[in-house]
């Protein structure tokens, strides 16, 4: 294990629904991970995205992606390519394993 650090939320997956709740989270200055895999995703992998607000003519899948990561980036949000264990909860906090850590995220009741 390299090293911990908490976090106020963990958002898996970099599609359009977790790039968009991690600007919202990162403009209201909490401290966000968001955990996506590397190189794949249907986002990364469409065309063009027609159906899009925004992009009357459409726009390819990896260049959204890209807009939107910088500007989460631009918020403080934290990226981490990685994969996806397990997810424990326990006494108020959760957990989320990754392959080569340990983070964690405040749970709310």
């Amino acid at each position: 294990m390299k090293s911990k650090k908490n976090f106020d939320l963990i958002i898996i997956g970099a599609g359009p629904a977790g790039l968009t709740s991690a600007i919202y989270v990162g403009r209201a200055n909490l401290n966000v991970l968001v955990i996506e895999k590397e190189g794949i995703g249907s986002l990364l992998m469409a065309h063009k995205i027609d159906n899009y607000s925004g992009f009357s003519d459409g726009i390819p899948g990896k260049e959204l992606y890209e807009k939107m990561k910088k500007q989460a980036l631009k918020y403080g949000v934290n990226f981490r390519k990685s994969t996806l264990l397990g997810i424990v909860t326990d006494l108020g906090k959760t957990a989320t394993y990754l392959v080569e850590e340990i983070r964690k995220a405040k749970a709310e009741k």
